[in-house]
């Protein structure tokens, strides 16, 4: 007999399995719980077999994920960089780099880069001291009254030159200078008020001047060459 008439008629009886063809007698508590003609041999064979491929293929993603976080894990950290390589970091996320471009370029650890770029103004001040200090120590005569942190601060993370607007590489230190703006000849204090970052061509030009007086002039010079 059919197995869905067994099951209407709440009766047991001889059941031929689909997938072994073997025929097996079930009682009415057991017709009702078998499933498309199926034997409950062949039905857990092919439950066990199911979840074995399920169980291969997240061993598979496991492993992939774990080599793929060995990769990660192996790349180098912030620390590891030279400062060379850091003031490349800093430069190329500047210039619109992506975190991931970065970290692909330095071969860096992401999140390391990631958290080392999200405070720039506090990395760079401790390697930007080295090119910093000995400015700032002859600005202020041998008596520093402020801080790098404090110049830094006052520059922010891309400095510029205050006369012309131009951007200045802490890095290259024949570049730029540290001009008082009211120059020392003018009782000028060396303090981080009076302190400003300039090129060296720029302060060259200023000299000993007052800044009013230095604009006065080149706004004479171009109006003197303007056609």
């Amino acid at each position: 007999m059919e197995l869905s008439k067994l099951q209407k008629s709440n009766r047991g009886g001889d059941v031929v399995c689909k997938t072994c063809g073997k025929s097996q007698y079930y009682g009415p508590k057991a017709i009702k719980e078998l499933n498309n003609e199926i034997c409950i041999k062949c039905y857990n064979k092919s439950v066990k077999e199911i979840t074995k491929n399920v169980t291969i293929k997240y061993e598979r993603k496991l492993l992939e994920l774990k080599n793929e976080k060995n990769i990660i894990l192996t790349r180098k950290t912030w620390k590891n960089l030279s400062n060379e390589e850091k003031l490349l970091a800093y430069s190329m996320n500047d210039e619109g780099s992506t975190i991931e471009e970065i970290s692909i370029f330095l071969d860096i650890n992401f999140i390391s880069l990631k958290m080392a770029l999200s405070d720039k103004t506090r990395n760079k001040t401790k390697y930007w001291s080295k090119y910093l200090g000995k400015k700032i120590y002859v600005f202020c005569d041998k008596n520093p009254s402020f801080t790098i942190r404090d110049f830094i601060q006052k520059i922010g993370p891309n400095p510029k030159c205050y006369l012309t607007g131009l951007p200045i590489d802490i890095k290259d230190i024949y570049s730029y200078e540290l001009d008082h703006i009211i120059p020392r000849s003018k009782n000028g204090p060396n303090t981080l008020e009076n302190c400003g970052l300039a090129s060296k061509i720029a302060n060259r030009m200023k000299s000993n001047i007052i800044l009013e007086e230095f604009i006065s002039i080149c706004n004479q010079i171009s109006q003197n060459f303007t056609p």
